[in-house]
Order: structure tokens, then sequence, then C-alpha cells
């Protein structure tokens, strides 16, 4: 049976950034051209007032996905995960049937 180990890692809880907070990081990345990951994140936690700055690993992907944070709306950028798009299909279908109903007077 292997030993446990002498001193195991401390929980630390993921950090999730909102979708505008992502776009806010691309903003910055913008601004300062020549800037690298760990720059940038540690402007993103004095900026953001973050509890914990992010991993650079995570500004990357956040620069990655750049273009795609650009083209979402205003009410999904509040988001930290975007909905599925069955979950869409799904509010669109009870929207017909409740309008539906309306029509009928039930």
């Amino acid at each position: 049976m292997p030993a446990a180990p002498k001193n195991p890692k401390p929980f630390r809880k993921r950090l999730r950034l909102t979708k505008q907070q992502d776009l806010e990081i691309c903003e910055l990345q913008t601004k300062i051209l020549d800037a690298s990951n760990v720059t940038l994140t540690e402007l993103a936690c004095t900026k953001l007032s973050l509890a914990r700055a992010p991993s650079p690993q995570v500004t990357g992907r956040v620069l990655k996905s750049s273009m795609t944070l650009r083209a979402l709306s205003a009410d999904c950028l509040a988001l930290k995960k975007a909905r599925p798009k069955f979950q869409l299909q799904l509010d669109q279908s009870v929207v017909e049937f409740v309008l539906m109903c309306e029509e009928l007077y039930v």
C-alpha cells in the first residue's frame, strides 16, 4: 500500500473569468502589443481586481479566442460559460408553445 504524501498541495479553487473579463484581457493585449502572457496576467489581476492572478496558460487561451469574444453580444459577455445550443433551441420551443397557448386561451 503506497504511503500518503507528506505535504499534499493545498486546495485552490479554480479561477473562472467571465467573458467580459476575457475581453478586457484581449484589450490589454492590443494596447501593449509586446507584452508577454506573464505581464498580461499581472496587469489583468490588478485592473480587474481579481482575487488571484490567472495562470499564463489561461491568458494564452483567452488571447487565442479573442476573435470569438469580440463577436459575442453584450448579454453573453456577463456569462462565465456559454449556453449549449440545445438549450437555446429548447428555450425557443418553450416560447413558441407559450405564445400558441395564449392564442388558444388555454
